[in-house]
């Protein structure tokens, strides 16, 4: 909406300028945000009630720009502001973010500012979360930069500017993801990456059926040792049968030794050579983008869940746990990138190469716990396999 008050000449604010950063924190009372601007909380993230704690230097760059842009404002031709001023609007904009999430980063008062730009763009009707998912800051978004440059300091003051420039950024377009993907991979992030999994590898259609808001599969990657290339992870996988028997895969993704990984579990779809028979249930593990390739050998460990009220000894007495070794054949290459003959893109292996390990399909096994969770654990050195499978 533009103000009808008439411009005077010692006025060098635009009526529609972005909203200094006293004025955005000098009051209380709500203002109106378009519903394309409007922060969603697409993620769980830091508190931001308690009151902003702004640097000179913050309010410092976010006066210069406003006043950078107003210095050459003509009070005469409408078109001219219209045009002209959304352009420089943008332009501050831009500018601010990328101040923003260059170090040292302005977490503290990354809301405000922002809760400013939003405002800016409605007035000119512009997409905040374009803007955002815009490749302007040397080639990336300003949510790459946010991620490289996240400081290493309490959680809940280190996530508050990504938080944030995430809630103005939904939804997420499939670029952007590739970058958070990125970034997460480039700083080692796993547990960045696992706080972000709904955003960085949604859900399929029949899975987000399935699951709804309350399951969710988790992957805690633990034992790293980067001088050997071994690491372990503790997978979790909700409703594992019930999503095998509908959607006939359940994946997850996770980052461990400087790699994107992806552990699959499938239905073999047709008869291949050297390949588990069609129908069988099945094991992948592989690289994603941007991961240097890698020999693996590794092994995936599921081990029997009784029940806990169970009364009867004979049936309380755990059985043997299934171990699948999982060796590359080849190098292993990431799945989006050519393999040449001495290459690989995914290790696969049938359930049934282990004595119990079919038993993962049939209702009522005890290698899956009451709460239809089932519960693994890979482990891997990153080495040529060798005779004997020697990880830990």
């Amino acid at each position: 909406m533009i103000d009808n008050k008439p411009f005077f000449p010692d006025d060098l604010t635009p009526a529609e300028a972005p909203p200094s950063y006293d004025a955005s924190t000098s009051t209380n009372v709500p203002t109106s945000v378009d519903s394309k601007n409007r922060p969603v909380n697409a993620i769980a993230g830091p508190s931001s009630s308690r009151p902003p704690v702004t640097s000179p230097t913050t309010q410092r760059a976010f006066h210069g720009s406003l006043a950078a842009q107003s210095s050459n404002f003509p009070y005469s031709t409408f078109s001219w502001f219209s045009s002209r001023s959304t352009r420089e609007t943008k332009s501050t904009i831009t500018s601010l973010i990328r101040d923003l999430v260059r170090p040292p980063n302005s977490s503290l008062a990354c809301n405000e500012i922002l809760s400013s730009c939003a405002e800016a763009c409605t007035s000119y009707s512009l997409s905040l979360s374009s803007i955002l998912q815009e490749k302007f800051c040397e080639g990336h978004t300003p949510l790459y930069w946010a991620i490289i440059n996240k400081p290493r300091q309490t959680e809940e003051e280190s996530e508050e500017l990504l938080s944030a420039l995430l809630r103005y950024s939904v939804p997420l377009t499939p670029s952007t993801i590739s970058e958070l993907r990125l970034a997460c991979l480039v700083t080692s992030d796993q547990d960045l990456f696992r706080h972000l999994r709904r955003e960085l590898n949604p859900l399929s259609g029949t899975d987000d059926m399935l699951l709804g808001t309350t399951g969710s599969d988790d992957v805690r990657v633990v034992d790293t040792n980067a001088t050997e290339g071994v690491f372990a992870a503790e997978i979790e996988i909700s409703q594992f049968q019930k999503r095998m028997r509908v959607g006939k895969e359940v994946e997850v993704e996770f980052i461990a030794q400087a790699r994107l990984w992806r552990l699959s579990f499938f239905v073999m779809s047709r008869d291949r050579p050297r390949s588990p028979r069609r129908g069988s249930w099945c094991v992948g593990l592989s690289l994603m983008e941007n991961s240097p390739p890698t020999w693996v050998d590794s092994r995936l460990i599921i081990q029997d869940q009784p029940a806990q009220d169970v009364l009867d000894e004979e049936q309380s007495k755990p059985k043997p746990t299934i171990s699948l070794r999982m060796k590359s054949p080849a190098e292993l290459v990431p799945t989006n990138t050519f393999a040449h003959a001495r290459q690989t893109k995914q290790i696969v292996v049938s359930l049934e190469e282990s004595i119990m390990g079919q038993t993962l399909q049939f209702g009522g096994t005890s290698y899956i716990a009451n709460d239809e969770v089932l519960r693994a654990r890979l482990e891997a050195r990153l080495c040529k396999p060798g005779p004997e499978c020697v990880i830990m």
